[in-house]
């Protein structure tokens, strides 16, 4: 049998600020590394592994300087 937890926050608003910026750039990223796989499939080109993705979005986008802050 699993259990489940369910939890709730209440974070201030600096606490949210910080919670927007972050998933923020996690939609940035996604969407980057999805036009990319798309921009790939156009080309007939085979679908990139996670590893090939994480170095190139992940570890890169940190030196994006139009990437929301």
């Amino acid at each position: 049998m699993k259990a489940r937890y369910k939890y709730r926050i209440y974070p201030n608003h600096i606490q949210i600020a910080k919670f927007n910026q972050l998933f923020g750039c996690c939609r940035y990223v996604w969407n980057q590394s999805l036009a990319y796989c798309h921009q790939l499939y156009a080309n007939g080109q085979k679908k990139p592994s996670y590893v090939d993705l994480t170095k190139q979005f992940i570890t890169y986008s940190g030196f994006h300087l139009d990437r929301p802050q």
